[in-house]
């Protein structure tokens, strides 16, 4: 029989901004699907031969690690998802609801901090190597995430306990419970910690290479003159990597910020 663990009411507020979230990330999934279906639908209607460019996009080796990247995080909202019941209900049911919100949480973590890395690395390659991946690399490389991410969601089940499952309430969502704790590092924890600092590394690399600090040619160089970094590059493309230069340097910054607070509560 189910049990119920009652919310203390020192937690509802932040019970209600974790639905809050993720009611805004399931309207924001369903805005990028519905964004894309309509621009398929609408270009098939109007006869047009040349697909649309974001439809395009998605049919690139960067575009199916983005679309992979899009499906960890839906894991992530299901899951937040799921805890709207207990909101109203002030507290958690332990029960197969409360396991599946654990499993597809722990998969949307593992996914997405795998991925993450994928595009970093997938990024650093084209950018700063100027080396191409192969379709059969990037089609194992998508098929070894999924597959890491499944066998490491569902290895609490194949783990023999003193204190019970594995799984369970942990605050105000359900996840590896806090009985657990090397487990709880080592499959929750770590992963999420080796993906930011992979990701802060690999950005931060490109931006340098990108904005002309560190030069790779004939071996790794620091430039600090701006007129020597920008020398023998045409005009309008020294704009270009300047825009994607400022722009790139925000995303390893939010991967360890939000990472961060994540693992501060968990």
């Amino acid at each position: 029989m189910d049990s119920f663990m009652p919310f203390s009411e020192s937690v509802i507020g932040g019970a209600a901004t974790v639905n809050a979230f993720a009611i805004l990330c399931t309207l924001a999934l369903l805005s990028v699907a519905l964004r894309i279906t309509w621009l398929a639908i609408r270009s098939r209607m109007a006869g047009e031969e040349e697909k649309p460019h974001v439809y395009m996009f998605f049919q690139t080796q960067l575009g199916n690690y983005a679309v992979c990247l899009l499906l960890s995080m839906t894991f992530n909202t299901f899951a937040g998802i799921l805890a709207l019941p207990w909101l109203i209900a002030r507290g958690i049911t332990i029960g197969p609801a409360c396991t599946a919100q654990a499993v597809l949480t722990q998969i949307g973590t593992l996914s997405s901090g795998y991925f993450t890395v994928i595009i970093a690395i997938h990024t650093f390659m084209s950018l700063v190597m100027k080396r191409g991946q192969s379709l059969l690399l990037s089609r194992c490389a998508m098929a070894f995430g999924w597959a890491l991410a499944g066998i490491m969601a569902a290895l609490p089940f194949f783990v023999a306990t003193p204190n019970g499952a594995i799984y369970g309430p942990d605050g105000i969502m359900c996840g590896i419970r806090s009985a657990y704790v090397q487990l709880r590092f080592f499959l929750h924890l770590l992963p999420i910690l080796v993906a930011s600092v992979l990701s802060a590394i690999l950005y931060s690399v490109i931006f340098l290479v990108l904005r002309g600090t560190i030069v790779l040619q004939g071996g790794v160089r620091l430039t600090l003159d701006p007129t020597e970094r920008w020398s023998g590059r045409d005009e309008n493309y020294n704009r270009f990597l300047a825009r994607v230069a400022r722009s790139m340097i925000w995303y390893p910054v939010g991967v360890c910020d939000t990472n961060a607070i994540k693992m501060i509560f968990d």
